[in-house]
């Protein structure tokens, strides 16, 4: 049977041979391995030749075969059909069959204009299938990043208007934007002036967070079904802790502009500043919202959604950040950072959100105390995370 199906699609031409392959891969998933017969070497071996051949266009011992633009939007338009109408067991072994064995500059470019054209058509069955590749890879890994770079070229670099692709996005695929949230904080990562989101980003994520206050928790919700999960938690925490420190320095810088700046450009550099700092404003408020959902929510679930571990992280990157901006003790944005973090800490650890290993809490609380000024809401919940009423805060040996 196998021997005779490549046969058959080999005398077939574009589009017609990958259609029929991918109505082939559909049947094959859609069934247990046991009821289809002739298979000597297995349902995966049989699916890879066929993706290798007639999806990707690679045989062994030849050269890439790469589809003219109008073919290959062809393609795209059929895998999004054939995931839109494949089995729900099925899909995300399509999708694996297709794309997780290679990490090809093809196959790889090929996904990021399927997950594209997803985008824009509102195609959940392949948005989903994305969410779970990019966890199961990890969302700091570089196929994920190359993946999340390019989506925000397209939607948010290309237009000056806010996509109403991403806008409506959180109905379209809760469990992508949960993962694509946790990239994009990666990518851009509020570290230095040059990790600054792009403003366009930032009022998306902000929009999301603070109007769904699920999506957050959207991945660790489906850990039971899948083995890996992601948090935008950590992330998120860090660009608002991080952000005001940075965005106050870009608006100070903007005020002092050099003789040389114009005074549009520092009009346009103030505004921008200023709308960071009301943007990192909001997405704090809608991030303790979400930290306060999941009280309720997924308390019955053994993950977490940030660790003492990320503490640690976002309080080294925090003093990291105050130096670079010569950032003094009595800063009111020294304070209010310290303030938010404090937040969410507390939220995170009343929610029962919060992971703390053992022997690494002291370390944090050290580090708190000995690298800031005093701050009282800070000390209260160090006082709180390292006194007796901890019944609620997850513990990590």
């Amino acid at each position: 049977m196998t021997h005779n199906l490549i046969k058959k699609l080999r005398h077939m031409d574009f589009p017609e041979c990958t259609r029929e392959a991918l109505q082939h891969l559909t049947s094959i998933f859609s069934s247990s391995q046991d009821s289809v017969p002739g298979l000597s070497h297995g349902v995966e071996a049989l699916a890879a030749d066929i993706c290798q051949e007639f999806i990707l266009f690679k045989s062994k011992g030849k050269p890439q075969k790469t589809l003219p633009p109008i073919e290959e939007l062809q393609l795209l338009q059929m895998l999004c059909t054939s995931f839109n109408e494949a089995s729900q067991k099925s899909k995300y072994q399509i999708f694996n069959a297709i794309f997780c064995p290679r990490g090809d500059n093809y196959s790889s470019s090929l996904l990021t204009k399927l997950v594209s054209m997803a985008l824009s058509i509102s195609c959940s069955p392949v948005l989903d299938c994305a969410a779970i590749w990019a966890q199961e890879r990890g969302c700091s890994t570089r196929p994920v990043q190359q993946l999340t770079l390019r989506l925000v070229e397209d939607y948010c670099l290309l237009f000056v208007d806010p996509s109403i692709v991403f806008q409506k996005l959180p109905s379209t695929s809760p469990l992508f934007v949960c993962n694509f949230i946790t990239s994009v904080t990666m990518l851009y990562s509020f570290q230095d002036t040059r990790s600054v989101p792009p403003l366009c980003l930032l009022e998306h994520v902000t929009e999301w967070i603070n109007t769904d206050c699920t999506l957050c928790c959207e991945s660790v919700r489906q850990s039971r079904i899948h083995n890996n999960y992601s948090s935008p938690i950590p992330g998120l925490t860090g660009w608002c802790v991080r952000g005001i420190i940075l965005s106050k320095h870009l608006l100070n810088s903007a005020k002092n502009g050099s003789e040389d700046s114009s005074k549009s450009s520092q009009d346009v550099e103030l505004e921008k500043a200023t709308k960071l700092l009301n943007l990192l404003s909001k997405l704090h408020l809608g991030l303790l919202q979400s930290l306060q959902f999941c009280q309720t929510n997924i308390n019955n679930i053994s993950q977490y959604l940030i660790t003492v571990m990320n503490m640690l992280d976002i309080i080294h990157s925090l003093i990291i950040v105050c130096r670079a901006c010569s950032v003094t003790p009595e800063e009111e944005s020294l304070h209010t950072a310290l303030e938010r973090f404090s937040q969410v800490i507390q939220v995170s650890a009343v929610s029962g959100c919060l992971g703390v290993e053992t022997g690494k809490l002291n370390e944090f609380r050290n580090i708190a105390l000995n690298s800031f000024p005093r701050n009282r809401l800070l000390h209260m919940v160090l006082a709180f995370l390292t006194g007796e009423n901890q019944q609620k805060v997850q513990t990590r040996p």
